[in-house]
Parts: C-alpha cells; structure tokens; sequence
C-alpha cells in the first residue's frame, strides 16, 4: 500500500527467499509490464499533481455536475464540455454506448482503464453507483482521488494499481468498462480477455484509442507525436482482432479522418478548440467518411464497442490474477 492505494502490480510482489522474479513471472522486462515501467516516470511527470491541471478538471467537472437538464439524460453528461478536438465524436459514440449510467432499481458499477479517472468521475456524475480506475501510474490514481475528494465523489470512487493484462478483480463486477488511449500500451491478446473475464453479464464496453493510419509515420515525422516523449504504438489489424472474439455484439469503427495532426499542433500553441467546434468537426469528418472510402481509409482513431450477453458470467481469467 502506498498512500492507502493497493499497488497489485505483480512484479511489485514479495518473493520468497531465493525465488527469481523470472521464476515468478514478475519479471519487469516481460513483454506484459514492459512498457508501464518504461514510460511511467512519463505518465508520473504529465500527470500534473500539485498544478493547475487539478483546477482546470475541478472546474469542468462542477460545471457538469451543474448542469441540470443533463440530468434528465445522464448518457450524454459527461459529453458536455469536453475538449477532445478530433476524439470528441468517437468519445460521444462511446459514451453514447455505455449509457445511460443509472438504472432504476439496479447498483451500477463502472470500470475506467488508464488515464487520470476524469471518464470514471464523469460516470459517477452520470448516475452511476460506484466506479473505479486502475492504473500502473500511482500518480494518476492520486490525482483522481484528488479530484474527486473535491467535488464530494471520492466515497463512491475506489482506485487500484494494476494493467488491464491482470486485472485485480473477480469475475463479472463492472456493468460498464471504458478506456481512452490506454489499450495500444497493452498486450491486446491478453488484455480484451481480461475486460470480458470482469464484465457482468449484460455489461458493456468501449474503448477509443490511435489507429494506425496510412499517414501515421509521414504524420509523425511532419507535426511530431500528439504527445511528445513517449513512443504510442497504435492499434492495428492484428492488435485489435482479439476484441471480436472477446466481446459479443462488436463494433469496430473509425474515426479522426483530417484533423488529428493540425489540432496536436494547435493544442501545442494553446489553442484548444470548444467543445461545440470539436463536435461539429468531429461530425464532419465522420460524414466525410461515410461518403468517401479514401477519407476513411485515413482514420486516426479506433472506437471498439462490445457487450457480454452471458447470463452466466463466470469465465476462466487469462492470467490468473484475480
């Protein structure tokens, strides 16, 4: 524990005596942990604690948790406001899958994978009961607890060190999972098994993350990375077949045809779009899309939404973790 936050990630464990962590499948280097070590001092640094990235999510939240009419359709109240510039059609379309997060009579878990638990809050503003985030960066799980300590949400919110190839968590407990640019750090063959293995029956899933496009190299050698000092991996054929045979009822589209590269650039001037031009940017790409194959074929964002139709949720997990 550190800070009264589980750390569960396995190559954290205590060995016995003269036992290798090579042994014990706990070996950091392993292909499954590897990149949450490398690029964590990253994640630890871009967090942001103690600075005004906190405020500014402050604010965004209590402006949500203000908006009345919102209430009345709480699928769409985490969209409101958000400034995603080219991922807000895909993140509407994911949200619009999860929702609405509050069902009468019903106790609504939610699951957010990676990230600083801005979409997990979001959900607990939308209706939902409980949430929680894992993460292998103990600095997003403090600044998420931050976060929702003030704004009153930090007793319905649970935070847990961990990646999505282990799970921490029994079979079949989350009604809704999302994850946002987290899955391309994973192993995709082990961790879409792992969602499905937590998900209840009936539950659902999305997850929105950077595709490959054919213009991703000539794009990352013109405008650098979305974000400088780390090396994403984008999500491919091969990485993403996994999820078709992992959910029920999958869904795989494209998105972010024209604008990823010029908004990253404008986003590095500090020239953020609002949220009703991103959407209706977001809206004309996609009809675009629609419309011309070879627009299509430039997307630079993959939305995956899935559900598990199973009455019976118990399933065998890939790892053994839970």
């Amino acid at each position: 524990m550190i800070d009264g936050i589980p750390i569960l990630l396995s190559p954290e464990m205590w060995l016995a005596e003269g036992a290798s962590s090579e042994e014990a499948g706990t070996d950091p280097h392993h292909q499954r942990y590897a990149e949450a070590y490398e690029e964590m001092s990253f994640y630890t640094a871009w967090t942001g604690v103690g600075d005004d990235s906190l405020a500014r999510a402050e604010k965004s939240l209590r402006l949500r948790m203000n908006v009345q009419d919102d209430r009345a359709a709480p699928q769409w109240a985490p969209v409101r406001g958000q400034r995603g510039g080219n991922t807000a059609g895909a993140v509407a379309a994911a949200y619009q899958h999860l929702g609405p997060f509050a069902a009468p009579g019903a106790f609504v878990t939610c699951l957010q994978i990676g990230g600083r638990g801005t979409h997990a809050l979001n959900f607990l503003v939308a209706g939902a009961d409980r949430a929680t985030l894992v993460s292998p960066v103990l600095a997003e799980l403090q600044f998420s607890r931050e976060l929702a300590a003030s704004v009153g949400l930090d007793h319905r919110l649970d935070v847990v060190c961990g990646i999505a190839e282990e799970l921490p968590f029994a079979d079949a407990v989350f009604d809704r999972v999302y994850s946002g640019s987290s899955i391309h750090h994973t192993v995709t063959a082990e961790s879409f098994p792992e969602i499905s293995r937590v998900m209840a029956g009936g539950a659902r899933f999305a997850s929105v993350d950077i595709w490959r496009a054919p213009l991703y190299n000539i794009g990352v050698k013109l405008f650098g990375r979305a974000t400088p000092g780390i090396r994403c991996k984008p999500m491919d054929e091969a990485r993403l077949e996994p999820a078709r045979g992992s959910f029920d009822d999958v869904s795989i589209t494209m998105h972010g045809a024209l604008a990823r590269y010029p908004l990253a650039v404008l986003s590095r001037m500090g020239a953020k779009p609002s949220a009703a031009w991103a959407r209706r940017l977001a809206e004309a790409e996609d009809s675009l899309a629609q419309r011309f194959d070879i627009v299509a074929r430039q997307a630079s964002l993959v939305l995956v939404r899935g559900a598990v139709d199973r009455d019976d949720a118990t399933v065998e997990s890939s790892t053994g973790c839970a």
